[in-house]
């Protein structure tokens, strides 16, 4: 009889299967995976500096750089000036970045929808506050870690 998994390794073994989904579905895109965290930032968060972006997506300063380059070349994002304090370079989605965020969207949805598909109301019920607890558990020994 095989053993049963440890929990964590089951985490983990379904973290892996929705991140290579959500890398697939970005690749059909025609984007980078890397790009979602910073768009949806963006978009749902308004105007940011490149140091804002990296602190909020838990991305090195570098690597937002090289990120932001490549999605000005590719017009989904321009930066600007800040009116208020000219030192500071804004970074705001295109009308090409806003639409590719309500993409993002949908596929966010699908695999959200895919997640809980099989479990009744009573069981996402439940189900979701355990998460939650699990979830503050490793951010409150992991601090560094969270988002």
């Amino acid at each position: 009889m095989e053993q049963e998994k440890p929990l964590c390794v089951l985490f983990m073994d379904i973290h892996k299967m929705m991140h290579d989904r959500m890398r697939r579905q970005s690749e059909a895109l025609g984007l980078q995976f890397g790009y979602h965290r910073i768009i949806f930032e963006l978009a749902h968060k308004g105007l940011k500096t490149q140091n804002e972006i990296a602190a909020a997506t838990n991305r090195s300063s570098p690597t937002v750089s090289v990120a932001l380059q490549n999605m000005e070349k590719d017009g989904i994002v321009t930066r600007h000036q800040s009116a208020d304090d000219q030192r500071k370079i804004l970074v705001e989605l295109t009308e090409k970045g806003k639409r590719i965020d309500e993409e993002i969207g949908k596929t966010v949805r699908e695999n959200d929808e895919l997640f809980v598909k099989n479990l009744t109301e009573e069981e996402i019920a439940v189900l979701t506050p355990i998460m939650r607890k699990i979830y503050d558990t490793f951010a409150k020994e992991n601090p560094d870690l969270c988002e």
